[in-house]
């Protein structure tokens, strides 16, 4: 093929400035774009400014082509944004020609099989027993809430539900897996966990692995991957792109735990989740939005 058939056959996407989870989503609907159009992907892995630093593309093993420059000669690619949606299987819905099942299963499978962590990095067999906890709260918590964040009064609710499902869901050996990008809130919700156990006589088991890389960024992809790896996720957070993905990579059940109004982000993303609201403390009242 020549090189201006190959470049015909392309599409570009840079990532956006946002954190892991939002550009790997973006680069999920671009990939699921890819498909629906018979094209090939070019990611434009970009270094620029972001609150939450630099992820080397080393710490993955991607199957597509990647850039470490923008290529502004590309014949077709898809901009990046700001905005956590505008790629999921909602969005990509409005100027589909396939049904939305279809669209979910290109979801669902192009998660899966692209998206592995570096053969270099390694994960404790004991992650797939355990559940695994993400806590979020940073630029979840303000004082206006939007589709993406909370009140410090819905988050505190919302962990209240978490933690009560924990304690009548929790028995003996139990293997829980927490990650958070706050390092000491975590060991806190460690500290509650054992504490809890204690109170119902109960032992459980606390998976500690540490990365054995040390690339830019080394530590929140092993966290994402070791999620994916988890028996089912809990979200301690409103909405979060970084355990959803890794819900999607994992192809496991994700629990969430708060209370969501219609123009929730988290239902762009849902239909291709196995998903469970939980609103009240019976594991029972989860309501599940996969669509197939």
């Amino acid at each position: 093929m020549s090189r201006h058939l190959e470049m015909q056959n392309t599409v570009h996407f840079k990532i956006c400035r946002s954190g892991l989870g939002d550009k790997l989503t973006g680069i999920l609907g671009a990939l699921v774009y890819c498909r629906l159009t018979k094209k090939q992907l070019v990611v434009e892995w970009v270094h620029e400014a972001c609150q939450w630093g630099y992820y080397d593309d080393a710490l993955f093993d991607f199957p597509f082509s990647i850039l470490r420059s923008v290529d502004h000669h590309a014949p077709e690619r898809i901009e990046s944004r700001e905005d956590s949606t505008y790629l999921s299987p909602v969005c990509l819905l409005k100027n589909s020609q396939v049904d939305f099942a279809t669209l979910l299963e290109m979801f669902t499978e192009c998660a899966r099989i692209n998206f592995r962590p570096s053969q270099a990095m390694t994960f404790p067999t004991e992650l797939s027993n355990a559940i695994g906890i993400h806590l979020r709260r940073s630029d979840k918590i303000v004082s206006l809430p939007n589709s993406f964040s909370v009140t410090r009064r819905e988050y505190d609710a919302m962990m209240d539900r978490m933690m009560e499902y924990i304690q009548n869901s929790m028995a003996n050996g139990a293997t829980y897996y927490i990650c958070s990008e706050d390092a000491e809130y975590a060991g806190l919700f460690k500290k509650s966990l054992l504490n809890m156990a204690n109170s119902k006589d109960l032992k459980i088991n606390l998976v500690e692995p540490v990365c054995n890389l040390s690339h830019q960024g080394a530590d929140a992809v092993f966290d994402l991957f070791c999620l994916s790896r988890c028996k089912r996720i809990l979200q301690g957070t409103q909405y979060s792109t970084f355990s959803i993905m890794a819900a999607m990579i994992g192809n496991v059940d994700m629990y969430n735990f708060c209370k969501h109004d219609a123009k929730s982000a988290i239902y762009a993303w849902a239909p291709c989740l196995n998903l469970k609201l939980v609103v009240n403390q019976q594991e029972d009242a989860a309501t599940s939005l996969r669509v197939i």
